[in-house]
């Protein structure tokens, strides 16, 4: 391999890898705009109810009622 193609492949992996970490960071901004939707979200209210106690995931899954109502 000559001295250019090993600098082309360095400058395309850092390329992609930047463009992941653009991608990462929107992500992360989306979901924090959105948590309050995820909190009502079936799969999050079944996986709430695996980890936490009946107690608080019956209040989570009420207040998820009361605001479709």
């Amino acid at each position: 391999m000559d001295d250019d193609s090993l600098t082309l492949i360095m400058f395309l992996i850092v390329y992609i890898l930047f463009i992941i970490y653009l991608k990462f960071i929107e992500n992360i901004t989306v979901l924090r705009d959105e948590t309050e939707n995820l909190k009502c979200n079936p799969l999050y209210l079944v996986l709430d109810s695996m980890v936490s106690n009946p107690e608080d995931s019956t209040k989570k899954f009420e207040g998820c009622i009361k605001k479709l109502v």
